[in-house]
């Protein structure tokens, strides 16, 4: 399972860094829903777009159907 203390402390350093915006669910102060802030979208996209990137280089010169073998 996932140590919530380290779940925490991940979430508090995102937070610090401007990555999320936590709120507090109104029924129960112990849960919060988790939100992406706009730095946190853009570095995700960054993030996806270096991925992709990568995935393609490392198919590059395969024909589909070895491609296709990979999933």
């Amino acid at each position: 399972g996932i140590d919530r203390a380290h779940l925490a402390r991940t979430l508090d350093k995102l937070e610090a860094r401007g990555l999320v915006h936590k709120e507090r669910l109104p029924n129960d102060k112990r849960a919060y829903h988790i939100f992406l802030t706009q730095s946190g979208k853009h570095l995700l996209h960054n993030i996806e777009k270096k991925l992709k990137n990568g995935s393609d280089a490392l198919v590059k010169g395969m024909s589909t159907s070895e491609q296709s073998a990979l999933t």
